[in-house]
């Protein structure tokens, strides 16, 4: 049975619309205070740099984030350490943009976010980049951990 490729900025996107949401409806909730907030700041520039790194190595190594038909097999940079930097980067700036925003409630969206790229997004790439670069693929799944 073919895995479904989900579109992972989607998921990007929706924790980053109800973390405003959460914010303007919940306003009882916002709890962080000026300026402690601001080191929200932080971590959405050190996901954005992340991300843009590895976006960065992809063009470099002429690969594509379309999936289904990956042409190259990234191992440089982030990648040694991580599998997902991307992914990663984009969970940090959603942390970051919660504690930027000060809502509470608005937490529960990095965990939400975590837990779709995790679980939906992830075993379905991993499964064809297994199939496109066989053994080597699996040897680097060994080494290198999915999220770190």
């Amino acid at each position: 049975m073919k895995q479904k490729i989900t579109f992972p900025p989607f998921y990007f996107f929706s924790a980053v619309i109800l973390n405003f949401a959460f914010y303007f409806m919940f306003p009882k909730f916002n709890i962080i205070l000026f300026p402690y907030n601001l080191l929200g700041v932080f971590a959405i520039v050190y996901g954005y740099g992340l991300m843009k790194n590895c976006s960065n190595i992809f063009q470099k190594n002429h690969t594509t984030f379309h999936l289904e038909r990956p042409s190259a097999f990234v191992q440089s940079g982030f990648y040694q350490k991580s599998r997902n930097p991307m992914y990663l980067g984009f969970l940090i700036m959603i942390i970051g943009q919660v504690i930027l925003m000060t809502n509470l409630i608005s937490f529960i969206n990095p965990l939400l976010f975590f837990i779709c790229i995790n679980y939906l997004c992830i075993p379905p790439e991993e499964a064809i980049m297994e199939k496109t670069f066989g053994a080597q693929y699996t040897a680097y799944k060994q080494q290198v951990r999915r999220w770190r």
